[in-house]
């Protein structure tokens, strides 16, 4: 066998102090740890990310559900307030013009009847004011397209007012009788009036509204004089 010579023994390493450092060599495990991974960045990724994609999508869709929603509610009640029956002040101004020809067509009999003329003056006065008031009632309805044909418009004609009437001139008390009933009438009157006033926020109608009170106010004034 050739000789060979023997490696010396490594030297040990001493620190600044003359200890002696020992010096451990890492394992193939700890070794390749330490190693360099590529693609580790993409072994270790977030995978919590698609998660957060998705749940932002389903917050998307329902307030996409909910602002539909809101939408169809919206052109519901647009839909609806369109089929809704007119407007109240309009029926409102209906009865009133109704009411008015009533009491006109009463004043028009005391103009006819009236055995005297204060009676007979008074009955124009009312006739006409009313009439007057009417005209407003009627433009009123016409601005907002309602027509009120002759027959609709005397729908409150009472037939019990003409019989007491025509009983009252047969027994020759027909003045007393026709001034109490206009005032009655005109009673009647000027507390609906002063309702529908109350009842409705239309500015139009209650302008019409304030003008009858106020002209109803001084026929009753008048009716009122001895």
């Amino acid at each position: 066998m050739p000789y060979q010579p023997v490696s010396p023994p490594p030297r040990p390493t001493v620190s600044a102090q003359g200890q002696p450092v020992v010096t451990v060599s890492p394992s193939t495990d700890q070794a390749a740890s330490f190693k360099h991974d590529p693609y580790e960045f993409i072994r270790n990724a977030d995978h919590t990310a698609p998660k957060k994609v998705l749940g932002g999508t389903l917050v998307s869709r329902i307030l996409l559900i909910l602002a539909g929603l809101v939408f169809l509610a919206i052109v519901a009640a647009i839909v609806m307030s369109l089929l809704a029956p007119k407007d109240g002040a309009k029926t409102m101004a209906t009865n009133l013009a109704q009411q008015q020809e009533e009491i006109i067509r009463i004043a028009n009999q005391g103009t006819k009847l009236g055995t005297t003329q204060d009676i007979r003056n008074t009955a124009i006065t009312i006739s006409t004011s009313v009439a007057n008031d009417q005209v407003g009632t009627k433009r009123y309805l016409s601005v907002n397209h309602i027509k009120i044909d002759p027959k609709l418009l005397a729908a409150k004609h009472d037939p019990k007012t003409d019989q007491l009437l025509n009983d009252a001139k047969a027994s020759s008390t027909f003045d007393s009788v026709w001034q109490q009933t206009m005032s009655q009438q005109l009673t009647t009157y000027q507390g609906d009036v002063q309702r529908l006033y109350s009842q409705t926020n239309n500015k139009a109608f209650k302008a019409v509204l304030k003008k009858a009170f106020d002209s109803n106010k001084l026929l009753l004034e008048l009716l009122a004089r001895p």
